[in-house]
Formats: structure tokens, C-alpha cells, sequence
């Protein structure tokens, strides 16, 4: 268990479990440790911690990464190497890049690309079709036309869209 950076009475182990030695306001006695209570959000968990009466949410993979191994490194950000978001314990956390924790999610399955993304409106037989018929030579305005899809979206595939789906 090590003592939170910039956070009074506050202690971490390798684990993610945050404890609380704060004493109460003008309160003397000492304080047993107190687990504190962590809260779910965008696939993760986090925590409010107190300095000087006012409360700050903090990430715990982040809180466990920068009491264990140090400050995050410029142009890097928390790694879940087993894809769990949940899962804080320190040999599953390393800084990585963007590129790398991106990479993490397709390998582990977690990824919102394609058709498990929330603003998806194709399925990839759909964007396999629609390659297909620009690999025969039709024009995104002929695909468009014949799938009465928008020529836009017929170049955005084309362009840049759902580069993971070969034809």
C-alpha cells in the first residue's frame, strides 16, 4: 500500500483498492483504514478523492499507474493489457500510446468499429457489396444509385471508412 500523490490520507495497493485515512474535521483521533467506494463509468472505475474540502474524480487504473510506476509520459495513456477496464491490478496497467491501447481493443475483441459501432447504419456484407461493385469499375454515383445509399457514404467507404472489411 502506497500513499496517493497530492492526496492526504488517501492509499493505493497493486490492486486498485483505494483507502481512506482522512481524518474528520477537527477530529484527533487516529483513523482505521476505510475502503473507499469506486464508482463505473465508461468502462471503467473511478473514485472521489478530497483535498481541501472539495472533491476530485480520479481514474483509478490512472491513480494505480501513477503511484506505482510514475507520472504518465507525455503522449501516453493507461493500457488494459487483458481488455478489461475493470480490472486495475498493476501487471495488467502500462502507458502506452493511442495507437497501442487502439490496437488492444481490436485483439481483444472490445473494439466499436464496424457494426458494433452505435452510429452504424450498414452491416459489412453491405460495405463488401459496395467494394465489390467499385472493384468491378461502377461509380460511387452508379453504387449509390442502384443501393439508394447517399454518394457521399459511397465515398467515405470507399476512402476511409471500415478499412478492417477487405472485398
Amino acid at each position: 500500500m502506497k500513499k496517493i500523490k497530492g492526496f492526504k490520507g488517501y492509499f493505493i495497493d497493486k490492486n486498485g483498492v483505494i483507502y481512506s485515512m482522512v481524518k474528520k474535521y477537527r477530529q484527533a483521533i487516529p483513523v482505521k483504514p476505510r475502503i473507499i467506494k469506486q464508482w463505473k463509468s465508461a468502462g471503467h472505475f473511478g473514485v472521489h478523492l478530497s483535498k481541501n474540502r472539495k472533491m476530485y474524480k480520479r481514474w483509478v487504473h490512472r491513480l494505480v499507474l501513477e503511484t506505482f510506476i510514475g507520472k504518465c509520459p507525455k503522449g501516453k495513456e493507461c493500457r488494459h493489457l487483458n481488455g478489461n477496464g475493470f480490472d486495475n491490478r498493476l501487471e495488467n496497467l502500462k502507458w502506452g500510446t493511442r495507437k497501442e491501447n487502439q490496437n488492444d481493443r481490436i485483439v481483444h475483441g472490445v473494439s466499436n468499429r464496424g457494426e458494433r459501432h452505435g452510429l452504424n447504419k450498414y452491416s459489412e456484407k453491405d460495405i463488401i457489396k459496395i467494394r465489390r461493385m467499385l472493384k468491378e469499375g461502377m461509380k460511387n454515383i452508379e453504387v449509390a444509385r442502384k443501393l439508394k445509399i447517399p454518394q457521399s457514404t459511397i465515398s467515405w467507404i470507399k476512402n476511409y471508412g471500415w478499412k478492417h472489411i477487405k472485398p
